[in-house]
């Protein structure tokens, strides 16, 4: 398969330039010096991967380990439950429940141990 640039339509002269975050292969062409990718992939996360989020939230698991769990930022979670809140409160079914609406927005705290050496 002969790659052509998205520019100038040149099909000779292309050269790789590296991946791009989603990890699709990059071009550049030499005759017009444009960067570009012919065949994209799409980023974020699955949806299946969202609806678990949401999931676990409602199970009552905290947003950090369910971030751990789905190997996701604890931010991601928040905003998956913030977007599913109000996909329903849009659409005119019954929301959240009131404590699960707030449980996005609760922090976990880990236990801190220190060491006080005698004087």
């Amino acid at each position: 398969m002969k790659i052509k640039c998205s520019q100038c339509h040149n099909h000779q002269r292309q050269t790789k330039a590296g991946f791009t975050r989603a990890g699709s292969q990059r071009y550049f062409c030499l005759a017009c010096a444009k960067t570009y990718t012919p065949q994209a992939k799409a980023q974020g996360h699955a949806p299946a991967l969202r609806q678990q989020a949401v999931v676990m939230r409602l199970e009552g698991i905290s947003r950090n380990k369910v971030a751990r769990l789905l190997h996701v930022a604890p931010q991601s979670v928040g905003n998956w439950c913030q977007q599913a809140q109000q996909r329903l409160a849009s659409s005119g079914q019954r929301p959240l429940p009131q404590e699960a609406k707030l449980a996005c927005a609760v922090i976990e705290m880990d236990e801190l141990h220190i060491a006080v050496p005698k004087l």
